[in-house]
């Protein structure tokens, strides 16, 4: 105790609940063997980086909160691009295996030119194109790749 009444640097402020915290201290404190008279010297070993660099400008507080706000998102981010990638493969498989090529086409140029347009609208457009209609439309609202509302 003596030494850090002597210690000129502030003692950071960290959150009481950090993560399985409790244990390493513990660790620590008994490798210390605090109370004895012995000479202990200590070197704190890991990874470096965006705690010491940021510690600097926040509290290690905020730079809990950052670590875990920037785990969440990339977190998020996984998770979106997995069921993205689960879509468009089962959607890929019903396009390529389940449809003919005029159903293709149909689908593709509601996609990409009709989407929200009148179902009467887009009819008389595939139609002017040679597209029949009547049978290619109802079998993509039965494979559920358009919705007519």
């Amino acid at each position: 105790m003596e030494v850090l009444s002597k210690w000129d640097h502030p003692v950071p402020n960290v959150k009481e609940d950090l993560v399985a915290i409790d244990s390493r201290v513990d660790k620590v404190k008994a490798l210390l063997e605090l109370g004895t008279d012995d000479v202990r010297f200590i070197g704190i070993w890991g990874m470096g980086g965006i705690v010491r660099e940021r510690s600097k400008k926040y509290s290690l507080e905020n730079v809990q909160e950052i670590m875990i706000s920037r785990i969440r998102r990339r977190k998020d981010v996984e998770a979106n691009k997995y069921s993205k990638r689960r879509y468009y493969r089962k959607l890929r498989v019903s396009f390529d295996h389940g449809l003919k090529p005029v159903e293709q086409e149909i689908f593709l140029d509601i996609a990409c030119f009709l989407k929200g347009e009148k179902v009467d609208y887009t009819k008389q457009v595939l139609d002017s194109f040679g597209f029949y209609t009547g049978t290619g439309i109802p079998i993509l609202v039965e494979k559920s790749l358009i919705i007519i509302s």
